[in-house]
């Protein structure tokens, strides 16, 4: 079963990985990913230590990213999400496994086939991003704490979640929530496993911490941008989901560096800047009670939502060029087929299988919406949706129709939720994107297409008038150049009320 699992979900990914090579970004990565890859490229040159303390949001990635680099080449993409795709099949085999240790063969099977057939985690996978080895890490931890009894094993389920942190560090909550599974479990000496496990956490935390340290000469834990992030969900332009004015795009942490200097008059250090921002954001929060109380409503809701709302790069605009995107499950078939799940392992002893789906939600009601947060709960939902089949598939053996019956109307309801039409998706983005790259390659009508999606996607985006200008100037159609010059400076004047909010918050009014 596993091997069979592993397979089909590595057949899958690599399947996706090829179809992208037609996309102009697979290897010309913009946006967030931007900042990674060039510190992997230091990395791998032999810089080691950071400049100061880590401000990136995943640093252990960088370096998981410079360690390819240095085997295969720097700029080894390819490799790179080859590598994801591996780890995100790993992850399906570690569900398989839990949900058949829990709920049977059956749940095993589909859990397992479920999570490898899900089009987000496939589309992550391909992506120049942390998101497989964060999953991965975080279900090893749980499948760890799930079998294990003895000291070393809690000690290395520690290390694990620990490790999970320096790829995503608000799974610091996941590590802490993993203490508890010794006495969940009812396993003897749990004050000493607990014990145990803890120190492992403290070891695979460990490495960032010292690094911060040798960058920069003082304590950070993790990252420094927990202030920012804190913020930008806590603002009074703050909306559910991930908002950030596009005045403050690129580098967020030296943009938001620089604006709290503005407002304040004086130079601010790195640390400085993460409390300053986290402090306003708390400031913000208590005094606005009301908006705080429908952002977390609103964000609870698009935590259970089918939209996948991202940033570096969007599952909307891959589809245009993976067929097999298009066909996989979204986020509302696996979360009706988990709900029913859910009810089945409520129990106390199964309480580390939850972890993930805690850590997510906690993660996303304190910050903000955005899929990379969300899907830190998807292997859990993949186990309870495992769960929910093998029982749906017994009470059918057994004619036991009414219990059946209330199962689907469970799952029925967890679908409705789901598709609540609460965001839409823009790919305006992406497709500017890939405009602007393909103009900088001399395919100008390639370049004008793409950015005629990108207009037709959101008439409204400033940026795809600016790329169109600059390819009406480089083809020699000055007077279409000069009217997509001017609509993009009347759109950008209609940005200046988000920053002017944004900064409002800052200023502490």
């Amino acid at each position: 079963m596993l091997s069979t699992v592993g397979l089909i979900a590595l057949a899958l990914r690599l399947l996706n990985t090829q179809a992208l090579l037609e996309d102009p970004l697979f290897y010309n990565p913009l946006g967030g990913n931007v900042p990674y890859l060039e510190m992997a490229e230091r990395i791998a040159g032999g810089d080691w230590a950071p400049d100061g303390a880590f401000t990136v949001n995943s640093p252990l990635y960088a370096y998981l990213v410079a360690l390819v680099f240095k085997i295969w080449g720097v700029g080894s993409l390819y490799a790179v999400r080859l590598l994801g795709a591996v780890a995100d099949a790993g992850t399906c085999v570690l569900v398989a496994l839990l949900a058949a240790r829990h709920f049977g063969v059956v749940a095993g099977w589909a859990a397992g086939l479920l999570l490898a057939v899900y089009g987000p985690a496939i589309f992550f996978a391909g992506e120049l991003a942390p998101v497989p080895f964060t999953l991965l890490l975080l279900t090893a931890g749980v499948a760890l704490v799930d079998g294990g009894t003895r000291m070393r094993t809690f000690l290395l389920a520690g290390l694990v979640l620990g490790l999970a942190t320096g790829m995503r560090p608000n799974l610091l909550i996941a590590g802490l929530l993993a203490l508890g599974v010794p006495w969940a479990r009812g396993l003897p000496s749990a004050q000493r496993l607990m014990g145990a496990l803890a120190l492992g956490l403290v070891l695979g935390v460990a490495p960032v911490t010292l690094m911060n340290a040798a960058g920069s000469g003082g304590f950070t834990l993790l990252t420094l941008s927990g202030g920012h992030n804190l913020y930008i969900g806590h603002n009074p332009r703050a909306e559910a989901q991930y908002a950030l004015p596009s005045d403050l795009d690129g580098d967020v942490f030296e943009s938001m560096r620089v604006l709290a200097e503005e407002v304040e008059g004086r130079p601010f250090t790195p640390g400085e800047v993460s409390g300053y921002y986290g402090r306003r954001a708390i400031a913000y929060a208590l005094s606005h009670p009301v908006q705080e109380v429908k952002l977390t409503v609103r964000r609870a809701l698009l935590l259970l939502n089918d939209f996948e709302a991202t940033t570096y790069a969007s599952l909307d605009y891959q589809r245009h060029y993976s067929p097999l995107l298009r066909w996989t499950p979204t986020f509302a078939w696996l979360f009706a087929l988990s709900a029913p799940g859910m009810l089945i392992a409520r129990d106390r002893r199964r309480w580390h299988l939850w972890i993930p789906l805690v850590s997510a939600a906690v993660t996303v009601l304190s910050f903000f919406y955005i899929a990379r947060l969300r899907v830190v709960m998807v292997p859990a939902l993949a186990i309870f949706a495992g769960a929910a089949v093998a029982r749906g598939w017994t009470l059918a053996q057994t004619r036991s129709w009414g219990s059946l019956t209330r199962g689907a109307a469970l799952a029925a309801v967890g679908f409705g939720i789901a598709s609540l039409p609460l965001l839409t998706a823009d790919t305006s983005n992406d497709w500017n994107k890939a405009g602007g790259t393909l103009r900088l390659m001399g395919r100008y009508d390639d370049a004008e297409s793409a950015l005629g999606r990108a207009r037709i996607a959101n008439p409204n985006n400033p940026s795809t008038y600016m790329n169109l200008a600059a390819l009406y100037r480089q083809t020699g159609r000055a007077p279409e150049a000069s009217e997509a010059e001017a609509q993009a400076r009347a759109l950008m004047s209609g940005t200046a009320d988000d920053m002017a909010g944004f900064r409002e918050g800052v200023q502490g009014r």
